[in-house]
């Protein structure tokens, strides 16, 4: 069955629920001590449809990642996008874990503006202790491997990014495309990918 990313946030419109495989059984509740475990693809796309609905963007609320997982893909059927994330303002530790996805656009300056692992990372937002494969083509503006836009004041550390990031226009990065306002903390990052861009 293919879902258009428009269907899957009519469906999720109404409510938002972290609630990942195991998490009762194991009083996962998002707290600094007991966080949410993304153990595998179907838990890192519950985060998702979450984000899509939650007006916070789950802003302190923990999670953590427990094995090597491969994005799901949001659509195969608008412009073949394959892998799109959400906006992300909660604290995400990968565990030295790897995310692997693909993202192909075709250099729309609508539908391929804030593209990363997280469209946007907002006010409070952590990642740390995580290494991303990225393969992003046919971006447009606002394109890094970690999110296309950071705004507020956000931290990421000990984060590896490797693949390739390719975009026709501006604000391009490895992590970040484009800060919008705030402090951005970067600490113990390791780029190792082919960065292109249009203009800057």
């Amino acid at each position: 069955v293919k879902f258009e990313k428009e269907m899957l946030h009519m469906v999720t419109s109404q409510a938002y629920d972290y609630s990942f495989s195991k998490t009762v059984e194991n009083g996962e509740d998002g707290s600094a001590t007991k966080p949410y475990t993304i153990n595998h693809q179907g838990d890192f796309n519950t985060l998702l449809l979450a984000l899509m609905s939650d007006p916070t963007s789950a802003k302190g609320l923990h999670f953590r990642q427990t094995a090597d997982i491969i994005a799901p893909n949001v659509s195969t059927v608008v412009d073949g996008m394959q892998y799109y994330g959400e906006a992300f303002a909660g604290i995400y530790d990968g565990g030295n874990y790897t995310i692997e996805y693909v993202y192909s656009g075709q250099n729309d300056s609508e539908k391929g503006s804030n593209v990363g692992l997280f469209t946007q990372l907002k006010d409070s937002a952590v990642i740390r202790n995580l290494v991303l494969d990225a393969k992003i083509t046919g971006g447009y503006s606002k394109v890094g491997g970690l999110a296309g836009e950071a705004t507020g004041n956000v931290t990421l550390k000990g984060i590896e990014i490797k693949g390739l990031i390719e975009a026709s226009n501006d604000y391009v990065g490895g992590l970040i495309g484009y800060m919008k306002t705030g402090e951005l903390k970067v600490e113990d990052c390791v780029l190792d990918m082919s960065v292109s861009a249009g203009v800057r």
